[in-house]
Order: C-alpha cells, then structure tokens, then sequence
C-alpha cells in the first residue's frame, strides 16, 4: 500500500477521575482494573491524531496496537472512530503481569507480526497510571529502531524523512529522521478532535482482531510475570494529615481572623 505505514500504542487506563482509595485492591495492592471504566491514555490520543495528520498529507494507513485484557476490545473501536484503519489487542492470561519490559516485548512481536514495514511507530511520552516512559525507548530497542522521546512537533518531508522538535528542559532540538523511527509525543505536538457521528458509526463496521500468543512469533519466558524483572510490590493511597480550619462569617470578617491566626503561628514574624 503506498504512503505511510504508521502504527500507534495504545494504552488503556484507569479514568483519573474513579482514582481513589476505593479503587485499589486491598489484597493485591494494585488497581482494580475490572471494577471501573477504562480510557485511553491521554497523551496516547495526541499520538493517534498525529498519525492520522500524516496520513492525510502522505496517505498509507493507520494501525493501532494495545494490550490489556478482552473487554477493552469494544473500548478499541474509538481508535478506530479516531481515524485508524485497523486495531489488533494482544491479549492472553499469559501477558498478565507485565512490566515496562515485557510489554514493550508483546508489542514488539505484535508489530513485527501486522507492521512489519512501518515507517513510523508513536507512543505517548508516558502513561498517566505508570508514568515510567519507558515503554516507547523499549519497544524501539527490541525493534532496532532509531528513537527520539517527548516530541512536540512533528511533519512529514518529500525527500523521504521526519522533521522532529524534541522538547527539552531548557528548549527545543529539531532535526530530520530517516524512516523507521519510533517518537514519543507530548501533549503540546496537537489537540486532538473528538470523533464525529459518522466517525463513530463507521468504526462499527470494522473490527478489532483480538491476537493471543499463539498467534505471535515470541518467547513465552519475555512476556508476562515470567518476563518481568520487576514486580509491583505495593499501591496504596496516601492518607491527608493536612489540618483543616473552617472559616465562617462575613468576608472581612474571615480575612481579619486568618491573618490573625497566621500572626500567632509566626508567619508574618513578631
């Protein structure tokens, strides 16, 4: 197919709205991921709308790859409604308890499988649950791709490369990257749209293929807790011990009454 073959790594999510002490698991530690609605990560979208920019400048297609478990294959079909033109879900009890390493490796095998001659890989910088930004460097090592990390600006040339902006701490480096590469975005490269109605309807008429290991070339031993050399010991929610004083009457009156306990607790000195 000619133009850009462009996949994306999609990552689904706890909402940060249902963040709560409720919503970890007390016998495990970890989030109660069954128990509550996921969403995409956001700056996953941002990812996803910029494959879709170069896509309408330098057509090809649009593949988005995921991992989790069955029931956020449905919650993939917004992808699509997103502007992608195919979603696979790696998904198989044998991924579970996948760290950064291991999930880097499953999405790895899965790109290899139905990208196999990508010119472009994005990922999210990082995710909003984890938030390692390890993933993208990962993936692009078992890939053997060239890799640049939090971009904020990104096009596609005629002469055949990428002009990238990466975002630094004191400034911006931009410069040309000859396909394949993997980059991670932030959220400054765009503002994503929202899908319209037909959008949304004709994503209903295409599928998202549901892949476990045995349809992958892969290592059993790299993929799951049996490739995962970390191990998540611990989540809790961390307890307010912030002191709280309720203020009442009159405006004058509460601002009279603050700078005066202010004044004895030392803030505004003797």
């Amino acid at each position: 197919m000619p133009g850009l073959q462009i996949a994306v790594c999609v990552k689904f999510i706890l909402d940060p709205k249902d963040i709560s002490e409720e919503s970890i698991d007390p016998a495990t530690g970890t989030i109660n991921r069954t128990k509550y609605k996921l969403v995409i990560n956001p700056l996953d979208k941002h990812a996803l709308f910029a494959a879709r920019q170069l896509q309408k400048i330098a057509g090809g297609a649009v593949t988005v790859v995921s991992m989790g478990p069955p029931s956020i294959a449905e919650d993939l079909t917004e992808t699509l409604a997103l502007g992608a033109d195919h979603a696979f879900l790696l998904s198989d009890p044998l991924f579970a308890g996948a760290d950064t390493l291991a999930t880097s490796y499953a999405l790895a095998c899965g790109i290899k499988k139905f990208v196999s001659d990508f010119d472009i890989i994005l990922c999210g910088a990082r995710s909003l649950d984890g938030s390692t930004a390890q993933v993208g460097p990962q993936l692009a090592t078992h890939l053997e791709v060239t890799c640049v990390t939090n971009i904020s600006a990104l096009s596609w040339k005629q002469d055949g490369f990428f002009n990238l902006r990466m975002k630094l701490e004191d400034g911006y480096l931009s410069f040309a990257a000859k396909p394949p590469v993997l980059c991670t975005v932030n959220r400054d490269l765009n503002t994503p749209h929202p899908p319209t109605l037909m959008d949304i309807v004709m994503a209903r008429s295409k599928n998202v293929a549901v892949i476990s290991t045995q349809d992958l070339d892969l290592d059993l031993n790299r993929v799951g807790l049996a490739g995962s050399p970390t191990r998540f010991k611990d989540m809790f929610y961390p307890p307010s011990k912030r002191k709280r004083d309720l203020l009442t009457g009159s405006p004058e009156e509460m601002v009279k009454t603050l700078f005066q306990e202010l004044r004895t607790k030392g803030m505004f000195g003797q």
